[in-house]
């Protein structure tokens, strides 16, 4: 069932002066459509007062559909602001000034809507104390801009190569990791063939030379241990 729109939400403003032949025939709301104009609220009031209905119990009725209309009033229904955008960026590079950056064209931008507020006529502008002293100060503002930059991107390049020199580091310990693993289960099977040999002498000599690898295999991964706690410290500084 449809609900009626309450009255407040349209105002009539004015009378209707047009006089039709056969009013005495039209039915009282006819008659009454001839004497007055409708005026309704915009869209976004009409559709605040929808969100603020609620039913007997104090929830809002419609949650649902208002969700709907607020991304439906979101929506833009054109591009020309952009596609005109698009064309005054294009005025402004032309084919001698391709190397301006994003903060010099958001400067002529600005100053040209500003003149265009005045008629387009530079004279007509108003030259406060306060816009002197930006138009002086604009080259020292600028270099200060550029040497930000500058220092930005040094530092990000400076931590790039360290983290390109941690990631050689990782893969270095990982290495050398994988190959201390590979030398300790080599000497630990010489140590087991060791074991077998009926022959003492042979085995003696065998065992050996299976716990001098097993010791410097284990050596190796300690060192490679203590790398790489100290590397994760060195990092946790860093970001700290």
């Amino acid at each position: 069932m449809s609900e009626k729109i309450p009255e407040d939400w349209y105002c009539c403003t004015a009378e209707n002066t047009d006089d039709d032949e056969g009013a005495d025939t039209d039915d009282e709301d006819t008659a009454q459509s001839r004497d007055q104009v409708v005026k309704y609220e915009r869209i976004d009031v009409y559709w605040s007062k929808v969100g603020k209905m609620t039913r007997p119990t104090g929830e809002r009725k419609y949650s649902a559909l208002m969700k709907l209309a607020r991304i439906a009033l979101t929506l833009n229904h054109g591009n020309a602001d952009v596609e005109r955008g698009f064309s005054k960026n294009k005025l402004l590079l032309t084919s001698h000034r391709t190397r301006l950056e994003m903060p010099a064209i958001n400067g002529l931008r600005t100053v040209s809507s500003y003149v265009s507020r005045y008629g387009s006529k530079p004279q007509s502008l108003p030259f406060s104390r306060d816009v002197v002293n930006s138009i002086r100060s604009s080259h020292t503002n600028y270099e200060e801009r550029k040497k930000k930059e500058k220092e930005l991107k040094r530092k990000a390049e400076e931590d790039r190569g360290k983290e390109e020199a941690e990631g050689r580091q990782v893969d270095d310990l990982l290495k050398k990791k994988a190959n201390s693993e590979a030398l300790l289960k080599e000497g630990m099977c010489l140590l087991d063939e060791a074991m077998k040999l009926k022959d003492k002498g042979r085995a003696m000599i065998k065992a050996e030379a299976a716990n001098a690898i097993i010791q410097n295999a284990r050596k190796a991964l300690e060192g490679v241990e203590t790398a790489v706690s100290k590397r994760d410290s060195q990092s946790k500084k860093r970001k700290t």
